[in-house]
């Protein structure tokens, strides 16, 4: 009797598991194993996807938090794309404007390469635009930028040659090795920027 109802699968003895399959069930047998518990608690998916219904949900690791100051133990995303590579404070056509990221929870890891550009009327700060998601805000989000093989201004060995995102927003800022200023892009033709980086968002 009552309103509940339950559904309770068991496997016998010690080393018995537990299968759920599909394709109709003859004599016992499944006709394809889709996912199967072990006796030890461990569960293959045999052919097939874990899919998270409801956005927010996902994997809850807050039985293994030791740390200190944990704002959070569940893993609610992962995703692979890319974005659309722009330069502010020169006018340009990015060459090979598509970039690639991935984000794992609140983690995003980046990056560009953006092939031989033509930098006219270059002047103000230079950035880079449109990263995937807008970085968390707050003084303790600024996140070092990694680059190379950049001639975008004008070969120094010095000026422009750091990076890092800006918070509260989707670019990326220059400044010069040993100075918190932000340059400008220069002018000329067959100018390169590789880029990699990662911030919270």
């Amino acid at each position: 009797g009552g309103t509940n109802t339950h559904l309770t699968l068991g496997a016998m003895g010690a080393s018995g598991t537990v299968k759920l399959g599909s394709g109709g069930v003859s004599n016992g047998t499944i006709g394809a194993t889709r996912m199967t518990v072990k006796a030890n608690g461990d569960v293959t998916i045999e052919n097939g996807n874990l899919v998270i219904g409801t956005a927010g949900k996902g994997i809850d690791f807050s039985a293994y938090g030791t740390g200190t100051n944990i704002d959070s133990n569940l893993l609610d995303d992962y995703e692979e794309g890319t974005w659309t590579v722009g330069l502010s404070g020169t006018s340009t056509t990015v060459a090979n404007a598509t970039g690639s990221y991935t984000k794992v929870g609140n983690q995003v890891f980046f990056t560009l390469y953006s092939g031989a550009c033509n930098l006219t009327s270059s002047s103000g700060t230079a950035k880079v635009t449109g990263l995937p998601f807008t970085v968390k805000a707050g003084s303790a989000n600024y996140s070092a930028v990694s680059i190379a093989h950049t001639t975008m201004f004008g070969d120094s060995a010095t000026v422009g040659q750091q990076a890092y995102v800006l918070v509260g927003e989707t670019n990326v800022a220059f400044n010069t090795i040993g100075s918190i200023s932000n340059p400008s892009f220069v002018d000329g033709n067959g100018k390169y920027l590789m880029m990699a980086g990662s911030y919270l968002t």
